[in-house]
């Protein structure tokens, strides 16, 4: 009967790591799918760009360094007057980070069979669609 029961143990086990596995795998490939719609878009910001950046840097400084208020306000200063120079670097990188990701899709689709290539067409518009939703449009050249 023991026999029974660490095999049933086992069983859940296995099916937990696969579950949690999964769970995992599915964060990692979403979270790595919306920085290459990002950056197709020309857009690794949010819509709200650099400031959406710096408030988030800043609420995790603030969480883990517990900021005083002077703290606080000082490097909100900081991070905002470095805003323009970050976008404008940004900028400057972004055709290219866009090109890699257009030639990444194309050898993707010299790898897919004739049936598949027409479905990873509308994934892929399909995952713009739902960049453009969150982020806008790509800015103007």
């Amino acid at each position: 009967m023991s026999a029974i029961d660490t095999t049933g143990t086992h069983r859940k086990g296995t099916a937990l790591t696969l579950l949690v596995g999964t769970f995992i795998v599915g964060m990692l490939a979403g979270g790595a799918i919306d920085r290459m719609l990002l950056m197709h878009q020309r857009r690794m910001l949010p819509r709200h760009g650099m400031r959406f950046a710096a408030e988030h840097v800043l609420s995790r400084l603030d969480r883990e360094l517990q900021l005083s208020e002077p703290q606080e306000h000082q490097i909100r200063k900081i991070l905002r007057r470095r805003e323009q120079s970050i976008q404008r670097l940004w900028s400057n990188v972004q055709p290219n980070v866009r090109s890699e990701i257009d030639q990444a899709n194309v050898e993707i689709e010299r790898v897919l069979t004739p049936e598949q290539r027409p479905r990873y067409k509308v994934i892929v518009e399909r995952w713009r669609r739902r960049a453009r939703g969150f982020v806008g449009p790509p800015p103007r050249s």
